[in-house]
């Protein structure tokens, strides 16, 4: 593999990227097309642009974020499988070139929620901020700045700020926005620690989420927010928040009260305890009915889909929480096993009774 000074060419860069010098050019300098899909008539009836050669096409699309008075993520994704593979391969190499600031936390290998809310486990003052529109305020000079101070020539640069960019700016979905924007954030970061430094008080950086805590005294929030206007970035004011020891605090959605470890709040412990208890009870059936207000006579067919989504999202959750407090999880996952267990056991009975019934298998 070429290292960054290396490349020279249009051609040496293809090779890079492991593609061909056409395919790229395609990317980098042919026109492109975003593909709305919050439109049911682009859903329904794909333009005739999306086959033409000469045109690169993104879908867009609307994801719903978890407080719904929030709106939407704008979410883009590749059409072509080539350019899937050009930025997954781009994402390899930036991680093999790339040494992250100490304070980063977000999508770095060997690192997760969990590192970041372990630096500021039992702090007298929790302060947790977050950058308004992330990686949209990332434009492309930015990115090719960042590609620069790796190494690449102002060239090799600007094409790869191209090929990672949409309208001129990172977007959420591409797999090299993450890496990306860490790299253009190292400078913001140095300053901003340093700032904590002088006060005492420690700084990490989860994506947009920034969170300082100290024994002594804080920075001042303005301070902060200058740096980040410096670099081009604004505080989401509405998400700025302090906390005292005492009062629940959360890092990256872990409680940090704890002197040990960061912990699952407590509220995510008592539901699933909850789900489990009741469906190991009464059974997925009778538990779907009484949560959806079914009758308890209605055909287990209807209630299958329901009982693969609720299994999903236990498993799913409990695997969640195996990262953080892996000796709770063991517990809950004995307890699911169980539920399983006891539920293809009465699977078998009822087919035994009667071949004909129809009733949703356990995994």
């Amino acid at each position: 593999m070429y290292s960054p000074s290396a490349i020279e060419n249009f051609e040496m860069l293809s090779s890079y990227l492991r593609t061909t010098p056409d395919q790229l050019s395609k990317l980098a300098h042919g026109q492109r097309l975003i593909f709305d899909f919050k439109s049911e008539s682009l859903l329904v009836n794909p333009p005739e642009i999306i086959i033409r050669e000469n045109v690169t096409v993104f879908r867009k699309f609307y994801i719903p974020k978890k407080n719904k008075k929030l709106g939407y993520r704008v979410v883009y994704k590749a059409h072509k499988q080539f350019v899937k593979d050009i930025h997954k391969t781009l994402k390899f190499n930036l991680t093999n070139i790339y040494t992250p600031h100490t304070c980063v936390h977000g999508f770095i290998p060997g690192k997760n929620i969990r590192s970041n809310a372990l630096v500021h486990l039992e702090k007298k003052h929790l302060l947790s901020l977050d950058i308004k529109n992330f990686f949209e305020s990332i434009d492309k000079k930015s990115v090719s700045a960042a590609f620069i101070s790796l190494g690449f020539n102002k060239s090799i640069a600007s094409d790869l700020s191209v090929i990672c960019t949409l309208e001129d700016k990172l977007v959420q979905g591409f797999p090299t926005s993450p890496i990306i924007a860490n790299i253009v954030c190292t400078k913001m970061d140095e300053e901003i620690q340093n700032l904590c430094w002088v006060y005492g008080a420690t700084y990490s950086r989860y994506a947009d989420d920034l969170s300082i805590s100290s024994n002594f005294d804080m920075p001042p929030v303005e301070e902060i927010e200058l740096i980040l206007k410096s670099f081009n970035f604004e505080l989401n004011a509405i998400k700025t928040k302090r906390f005292l020891r005492g009062q629940n605090q959360y890092v990256t959605g872990l409680s940090i009260s704890d002197s040990a470890y960061p912990r699952i709040p407590k509220a995510i412990k008592k539901r699933i305890r909850q789900q489990l208890y009741y469906i190991r009870k009464y059974g997925y059936h009778s538990h779907i009915c009484k949560i959806k207000g079914l009758d308890k006579e209605t055909d287990l067919s209807i209630t299958k889909q329901y009982v693969r989504e609720i299994e999903n999202k236990l498993k799913g959750w409990i695997s969640y929480i195996h990262s953080i407090e892996p000796l709770l999880a063991e517990k809950y996952f004995d307890i699911f096993n169980e539920i399983q267990s006891i539920e293809y056991a009465e699977v078998i009975k009822l087919l035994k009774r009667d071949p004909q019934i129809r009733r949703f298998k356990s995994k």
